[in-house]
């Protein structure tokens, strides 16, 4: 077999895998997280440009992700998800006990289905119960002044990541915090590691955590 001809195949395995897991995720837990959505036609709060269709990343590396977070007391942060979607990271994060769980997601549409997911969400492994979301830009999202753990799945591009973090470093330097930053399919990695203000605690091709570093 060709090296082309394997590499299809190798490829065709993976999507028939992640569909199965796709599949299992939301119908154990009664919810639709799955499909790829574009942005044209949905309605969007803020500006658009920079920002990238829906495509929500799989449950097991954000499974994986959150396990190698540093945290011994959960109750102790707020989960945030930026770019949430239909909410599947927010369904997986609350397999931990976060004080809190919060989606902000611009497209209204999807925004909606989130929070119908939401209503409908039973998770046996359940151990955060207050789940919310809001229709909301990324650039200006208000950070709340707790301990924080954010997520990214590459909703957007460099440049609105820029606005988002210069946005979080105001925020530190006026409400000192311990912040970590989760970048899931790490594109966005090389903006974070750019700045200062952020620590690489671990770097992989699947995601990258970061901290926030008080200032001097």
């Amino acid at each position: 077999m060709s090296d082309v001809k394997l590499y299809g195949v190798k490829n065709g395995v993976k999507t028939v895998i992640a569909a199965a897991e796709e599949w299992w995720f939301d119908t154990t837990r009664r919810v639709r997280t799955a499909g790829h959505v574009p942005q044209e036609g949905l309605t969007l709060i803020g500006p658009s440009a920079g920002c990238k269709w829906y495509i929500p990343g799989r449950a097991a590396t954000q499974r994986r992700a959150l396990k190698s977070l540093p945290i011994l007391n959960h109750s102790g942060y707020t989960f945030i998800d930026i770019g949430s979607g239909r909410g599947r990271a927010l369904f997986v994060a609350a397999e931990y006990p976060f004080r809190r769980i919060e989606g902000a997601e611009f497209a209204t549409e999807l925004h909606v289905q989130a929070r119908e997911n939401l209503r409908a969400f039973r998770g046996v492994r359940r151990k955060c119960t207050r789940i919310e979301c809001v229709n909301m830009n990324a650039i200006e999202y208000p950070f709340p002044e707790e301990n924080l753990v954010l997520y990214l799945c590459n909703p957007f591009d460099s440049r609105v990541m820029e606005k988002m973090l210069s946005n979080l470093e105001t925020s530190l330097a006026n409400h000192p915090r311990d912040v970590f930053l989760v970048i899931a399919y790490p594109e966005l990695a090389p903006v974070v590691r750019s700045r200062a203000r952020f620590k690489a605690l671990l770097e992989s091709h699947s995601y990258c955590i970061y901290r926030a570093v008080p200032q001097r």
